[in-house]
């Protein structure tokens, strides 16, 4: 599911929020370049800012087991240990 976000007050639908849908749905995904070699979508995020009328995406990551997004990793550095080479057992490639 995608979603997007205005600071304009009734920009968008309830609470600054719509919903993406079909047929833009679709291909979002691979459209912002977050699927792997089989077309399977992928996690990331996207930063987008309206310039000169249009809106343009200004920034991406994809997510992996190393990512800043993934807050696990703060309090495994926490630990004494660290994570001492610890990684997820799930493969999303």
């Amino acid at each position: 599911m995608s979603v997007a976000k205005s600071t304009a007050p009734g920009a968008l639908g309830e609470g600054g929020f719509r919903k993406l849908n079909p047929p833009y749905a679709a291909t979002f995904a691979a459209d912002m370049g977050f699927t792997n070699a089989a077309g399977k979508p992928m996690p990331g995020v996207s930063a987008f800012q309206k310039q000169d009328g249009k809106i343009v995406r200004v920034s991406a990551s994809g997510f992996n087991d190393d990512d800043e997004f993934c807050p696990v990793w703060r309090f495994f550095d926490m630990l004494p240990e660290g994570p001492n080479d610890w990684r997820p057992k799930q493969i999303y490639a």
